[in-house]
């Protein structure tokens, strides 16, 4: 046919997944019914450990429920939703390829896109998993360590942004992008900071 087409489920209100039965650990990808979301995670129990969880939060217009316990949760709800935003291009950007409508070896400036989002999640958790650890360790003053992180991930959301923005008009029709750019406005909203200010205060106890 022309559009071939394998369904898992009966539109039962039931969970439903598949699981890849490993020799040493065992993953699942599946729907949970009860959240009507899409669950990625570690474990043969659907939404046992979840690794990724795609929300429904923008077609129902619903907030997500980020896991920001423990230090600094605003740093921890943006790493969250900046791994959205990879999400979401990686996604499109291999949905094309198996399409045949993208050859991802002739896209260096779109694969260039997503690796320079891929460096700023990595340096984004290790600044905040290495200051969470100092507070944690009971380190007396950090004022200024906390300033610096504040500088750090107000850069990276400016920068996830415009590398965000450069990869959706590369890779989404006109049509489709409005609703791209609203997604990643939505993902890339880091409380504003006085950086000025911050960066004057480090200045002066260096």
């Amino acid at each position: 046919g022309t559009t071939p087409t394998l369904t898992i489920g009966d539109a039962g209100a039931e969970d439903t997944a598949i699981v890849f039965d490993g020799n040493a650990q065992d993953y699942h990808i599946g729907l949970d019914d009860s959240a009507d979301d899409l669950v990625i995670g570690v474990g043969s129990a659907l939404g046992t450990t979840p690794a990724l969880t795609i929300q429904s939060e923008l077609t129902e217009g619903k907030e997500a429920n980020y896991a920001t316990d423990g230090s600094y949760p605003e740093e921890a709800e943006s790493i969250q939703k900046y791994k959205k935003v990879l999400l979401m291009l990686l996604g499109t950007a291999a949905q094309k390829a198996m399409g045949g409508k993208l050859d991802l070896k002739e896209e260096q400036e779109i694969l260039m896109n997503l690796s320079d989002i891929v460096i700023h999640i990595f340096l984004a958790e290790s600044i905040h998993l290495r200051v969470s650890r100092m507070k944690e360790k009971g380190h007396q003053d950090l004022s200024q360590v906390e300033n610096m992180m504040q500088v750090s991930f107000h850069e990276f959301n400016s920068s996830i942004h415009k590398f965000g923005i450069d990869a959706i008009s590369a890779l989404v029709s006109p049509a489709k992008q409005s609703d791209f750019v609203y997604a990643l406005r939505k993902y890339t909203t880091y409380p504003l900071k006085n950086t000025k200010e911050l960066r004057r205060s480090i200045a002066n106890e260096l």
